[in-house]
């Protein structure tokens, strides 16, 4: 029997989801190719990905990546949602990708990650 699913719609633009950082290696395979990244961020919502490997936006790719102090591996299927080259300003290349159909347990794993992190942008005081 197959685990439950969590599907995440997510609106095309604004963030929903709060990122912490993370690094991590990930695997990514689509139904052409395999690459391999490393996460920069990570939300409940989705993952960034570091690489020189373009992928089209749009395109359903498989993840596969661990967080640190979890020995589990998390497999999901994600839709790359925007991609950009490396610059000065914005930092590394590479792409956003959004979780679809994330196993339930899995889900729960990443929001335990993300709410035990410290934001990326600390609020002003």
């Amino acid at each position: 029997m197959d685990k439950p699913k969590l599907t995440l719609d997510r609106p095309l633009s604004g963030r929903v989801s709060e990122r912490r950082s993370v690094r991590c290696d990930v695997t990514l395979s689509s139904s052409t190719n395999f690459y391999v990244g490393t996460t920069l961020n990570i939300s409940d919502g989705g993952i960034f990905v570091a690489s020189q490997e373009p992928l089209t936006i749009g395109s359903l790719v498989t993840l596969r990546f661990t967080l640190p102090g979890d020995g589990s591996v998390i497999e999901a299927t994600g839709e790359v949602r925007w991609a950009r080259p490396a610059s000065e300003s914005e930092g590394a290349g590479g792409y956003g990708v959004r979780f679809m159909n994330l196993p339930m347990e899995d889900a729960a794993r990443i929001r335990a990650f993300v709410e035990a992190r410290k934001p990326i942008l600390q609020p002003d005081e």
